[in-house]
């Protein structure tokens, strides 16, 4: 049991990778709940995703030893595209992750969605402040006056927190829109595992032709 959670260099590296992302979107996502115990989140995050790594190894690692197994679909969206013996999918799986390559390659995937997503929310979170400005301006005059006033009557810490504060909720916003923006597009999370797995899928086993898609 305990020795799938002995994972390979590239593994380890996937999970530091999806632990830090995740801990980061919390913290931004919920600064009062995690507000000085961001060293455990980190921590924990990371076991989450070390722990899930090591489980399903340990899972298709036992699915793939029968000779004998039902069938089970594989889909490529929302399309079956294969039915494979459990015990050939789980056999696939397992090669994939002992693939160091794919673990690199779906790293390096999502390195660029994060950084994509970042610049993308930093880039449209002035035009945000500046339209939400704009707006209130325009319906409500007074109270621009009002919130101008204040702002100059705010001691400098204050106003320093209050525009950080600001500038934090309209980048998350920016960033989740790119990421729903993404998302209905169809572009999605990267998931090269999948890809690799439809790939090596034997011929015998596939509904539809490799490159006969559509």
């Amino acid at each position: 049991m305990f020795k799938y959670f002995i994972l390979r260099k590239q593994q380890q590296l996937f999970c530091y990778f999806c632990g830090i992302v995740l801990a980061m979107v919390l913290m931004l996502l919920f600064p009062s709940v995690f507000r000085g115990s961001g060293f455990y989140l980190l921590l924990s995050s990371v076991a989450l995703f070390w722990a899930g790594l090591a489980l399903y190894t340990r899972h298709i690692d036992r699915m793939r030893k029968p000779e004998v197994s039902p069938l089970v679909s594989i889909r490529d969206g929302n399309q079956v595209v294969a039915e494979v013996p459990r015990h050939e999918k789980a056999r696939l799986e397992w090669e994939i992750f002992r693939d160091d390559e794919v673990f690199r390659q779906q790293r390096w995937e999502l390195t660029g969605l994060t950084g994509r997503v970042i610049s993308r929310g930093l880039l449209y979170t002035p035009a945000v402040m500046l339209v939400g400005i704009g707006i209130l301006a325009w319906g409500s005059p007074q109270g621009a006056i009002q919130l101008i006033n204040a702002l100059r009557n705010m001691p400098a810490a204050e106003l320093v927190h209050q525009i950080g504060f600001v500038l934090c909720l309209v980048l998350q916003i920016s960033v989740i829109s790119v990421l729903i923006a993404d998302v209905v597009a169809g572009r999605g999370l990267p998931n090269v595992f999948r890809r690799v797995l439809l790939d090596r899928l034997p011929a015998e086993f596939c509904l539809i032709r490799k490159g006969t898609e559509r």
